[in-house]
């Protein structure tokens, strides 16, 4: 997890947010993250299901999509890690 908030923190240009917190990472994520996202961001959804929290960011011309997660911020963070990384790969923990 050490590693995911590490590469938030370089891809948003800021230092030492947890953005995985269970208390404040959610916010954290869309005070610094979802603006980098960039003016063509559609929609970000997220749903509960009994495995857990899923997330799916829309933008113009591609979705990601996070499943299954404990918090909507793990959930988040792990979709804008699959833009960041350009990949689909992955479940949640």
């Amino acid at each position: 997890m050490n590693e995911l908030n590490k590469k938030l923190n370089d891809w948003a240009g800021t230092r030492g947010i947890d953005y995985l917190s269970e208390d404040t990472g959610l916010s954290a994520c869309f005070k610094w993250l979802v603006p980098r996202l960039g003016v063509g961001l559609d929609y970000i959804q997220f749903k509960y299901r009994e495995e857990g929290w899923l997330c799916v960011i829309r933008s113009v011309g591609l979705e990601k999509r996070a499943f299954y997660y404990k918090t909507l911020a793990l959930a988040l963070c792990f979709a804008i890690q699959k833009l960041i990384n350009g990949d689909d790969n992955g479940q949640g923990i």
